[in-house]
């Protein structure tokens, strides 16, 4: 779930008699606040390597390893405004979440990236293997699976025509390139865990020496509730189901893993046309 919260801009214009002949101005926001939230299933540990089902389900619930579900949460703060000395801002969070009174923003120091060598190693071995890409659900793999990936091709730049099947446009939050002044939470300052009964319905405030003031109240917006994976035979396939999630739009399953003594590597998704799903999953 992400909560895109933007202080408007009202501009008023008089208006004195006679012709007028008046050009729209958009004024972007000052501020930018990103409320991202996420609730993670975990599997239960048990002995040996996990199974490509195992795998899917990891990637279904979103998490790994044993024990309930798990809550995440990150604040994005993005300013065009300079901060009034070091930058400090906060959000201050309903009692309902139970973290505090408020968690700290902080903006992190920006680093200049080490120069690059040009060109491969001395030692550089080619990739080898294959990547195999399946899509969409049922007992049989459909027309035109798997689409092959060589590896090998694709480091001597052969890339394989139509991968992509498609592009999803999504909104962008805050980040410290496009903004003069960023904060964010979880940082070295306070990174505690979100409880497991945490709510974020309440009343919010966003303060901070180079962000206008932002206050909202989340009545019906909150940590979804986990995803609960079942799998059972079907033949030669595995048959997914889970309990159906309030105020979920849509559910999408993915799954990789590869095979002893192969060097090919097997990507599936539940989606009815190829994707990778990297973009279903925002």
């Amino acid at each position: 779930m992400n909560l895109r919260l933007t202080p408007m801009a009202l501009a008023l214009l008089a208006v004195s008699a006679g012709p007028l002949h008046a050009q729209q101005k958009i004024t972007p926001p000052v501020a930018t606040y990103w409320v991202s939230a996420d609730t993670a299933s975990g599997l239960p540990m048990g002995g040996g390597a996990p199974s490509m089902m195992d795998i899917g389900r990891m990637m279904l619930g979103g998490g790994a390893g044993g024990g309930g579900p798990v809550r995440t949460m990150l604040l994005e703060l993005g300013s065009q405004r300079a901060a009034a000395g070091t930058p400090a801002a906060a959000h201050e969070i309903p009692q309902a979440l139970r973290m505090g009174a408020s968690l700290p923003l902080e903006s992190p120091q920006r680093v200049r990236p080490e120069p690059r060598e040009e060109g491969p190693p001395e030692q550089f071995e080619r990739p080898r293997g294959r990547l195999l890409i399946f899509w969409g659900c049922g007992e049989q793999a459909g027309p035109g699976q798997p689409f092959v990936v060589d590896f090998a091709r694709l480091a001597q730049g052969e890339w394989p025509q139509g991968l992509f099947s498609r592009r999803v446009n999504v909104q962008r939050g805050p980040s410290p390139s496009r903004s003069k002044t960023y904060g964010e939470w979880p940082n070295a300052r306070d990174s505690q865990r979100v409880p497991a009964d945490g709510s974020l319905r309440g009343d919010h405030a966003v303060r901070g020496n180079y962000t206008p003031d932002i206050r909202f109240s989340l009545d019906h917006h909150d940590f979804m509730d986990a995803v609960s994976l079942n799998t059972a035979r079907a033949g030669g396939a595995a048959r997914l189901s889970w309990n159906a999630v309030s105020g979920a739009t849509g559910y999408y399953a993915s799954a990789m893993g590869g095979r002893d003594g192969s060097e090919d590597v097997v990507f599936w998704s539940s989606s009815a046309s190829r994707e990778f799903g990297d973009l279903l999953m925002n």
